[in-house]
């Protein structure tokens, strides 16, 4: 994408760490200036830091990701993240529903955005909307939604993700929004105050004996205050 950038936006850029304030943070700057911030290092990251960002067209996304799946062996599902500064806007999406190689968009979006895409981009049995946020789990089943990815809370209780689907297949909503609830109260005690989630379930399925909390720089450890709250509420999940 930085490729992309610098070819057809004319703005050539590389990644420089941030040492002020936050040093998980990463940020644009004109590739070639002084780095600044007491010589910290610049190096190619996948991230991008938003107040730093710049426009990359949305023809120029189409593009990237239709040119992409031309040239791969693999099918192509787009990862619609906040997390990233590059959004595909929904008009984007229904082209690249269309586009050859191309079957999916994991979508973690707000639910205005999800129901937009799913309403113009999905195609059965062509192009699958698929939703990605915890949070929306239960109202995505009611839309009709039919494809998740679980990545994160996922990993920690799949059996209670799989109990909420059942329900659906069943049409027994009042069961869906009570387990919703449940699930929401699980990822504001796993998350809150957590600048990512990738520590929070690592140190979560260390609870479960499943790996070990290690988390690699820049990305913040469970912070021990964290660890309380989590630990009290998976104790309240076992009475």
């Amino acid at each position: 994408m930085t490729a992309y950038a610098e070819r057809d936006c004319g703005r050539s850029v590389d990644w420089q760490k941030s040492t002020s304030g936050d040093d998980r943070s990463w940020r644009a700057r004109p590739a070639g200036s002084p780095s600044g911030n007491g010589g910290a290092s610049s190096r190619r990251c996948n991230s991008f830091y938003p107040r730093c960002t710049y426009s990359i067209p949305q023809n120029l996304i189409y593009k990237y990701f239709k040119e992409l799946a031309a040239k791969s062996a693999r099918l192509l599902v787009v990862n619609q993240n906040d997390e990233v500064g590059a959004r595909v806007e929904v008009e984007t999406l229904v082209l690249l529903s269309i586009a050859p190689g191309i079957i999916g968009v994991k979508g973690y979006m707000s639910f205005n955005q999800l129901q937009q895409c799913f309403r113009r981009a999905d195609r059965s049995r062509r192009f699958a909307v698929m939703s990605g946020d915890a949070y929306l789990y239960g109202a995505a089943l009611l839309l009709g939604i039919g494809h998740f990815t679980m990545g994160g809370p996922g990993n920690v209780c799949p059996r209670w993700y799989t109990s909420i689907f059942r329900r659906a297949l069943d049409n027994d909503w009042a069961a869906i929004s009570k387990r919703q609830r449940r699930l929401t109260e699980f990822c504001d005690a796993l998350h809150r105050g957590m600048d990512t989630a990738y520590a929070a379930i690592k140190y979560a399925l260390k609870c479960l004996g499943v790996c070990f909390a290690h988390i690699s720089s820049p990305t913040a450890s469970f912070r021990q205050n964290s660890k309380n709250r989590w630990n009290e509420f998976s104790r309240s999940m076992q009475t």
